[in-house]
């Protein structure tokens, strides 16, 4: 009966020792899977705000290249009648009228505010009954390209 007793004593101290050992490799596993999934989250956090960074900076820089793009082109428009002058084949030189209306357009989509307030300037200049002559056309556009000119080179810094 002693012997019974001792082995009922052995035996229930070891499912005791086991419980016990099942219960803290849970618990610790447990706690491993809490600060790794605290881990992840932060670290998902950090890349979400990382993502939001590069989109809203992509968006600035598209918005910039556009900008860059109009100012650009307008720019080789309107200063294609300097750079074209000897050349009677130019396409500034050979259509005018297409040059002009190809000159207007993209200067109203200017970005800087200085240089479309004075190129609507110059269009209700070209809307009166006088006419602007050649060389006055071209000394209003030279402030419009200065400004473009400004505005381009702030967009690609």
């Amino acid at each position: 009966m002693k012997r019974i007793h001792i082995f009922l004593f052995v035996l229930y101290i070891i499912f005791v020792f086991g419980a016990w050992f099942i219960f803290s490799e849970n618990t610790s596993e447990k706690a491993t899977l809490v600060s790794e999934i605290t881990n992840l989250k932060t670290e998902l956090a950090n890349t979400k705000n990382d993502l939001d960074a590069e989109r809203s900076l992509r968006v600035i820089l598209e918005e910039k290249i556009s900008g860059s793009r109009v100012n650009a082109s307008f720019l080789a428009l309107a200063l294609c009648p300097t750079l074209e002058a000897t050349n009677n084949e130019a396409f500034c030189i050979k259509n005018s009228t297409e040059w002009l209306s190809q000159t207007i357009i993209s200067g109203i989509a200017l970005t800087d505010p200085e240089a479309k307030a004075k190129m609507e300037t110059l269009l209700v200049a070209l809307g009166k009954k006088t006419k602007p002559t050649a060389k006055q056309l071209y000394e209003m556009l030279r402030p419009i390209e200065v400004d473009s000119l400004k505005a381009l080179t702030e967009n690609l810094k």
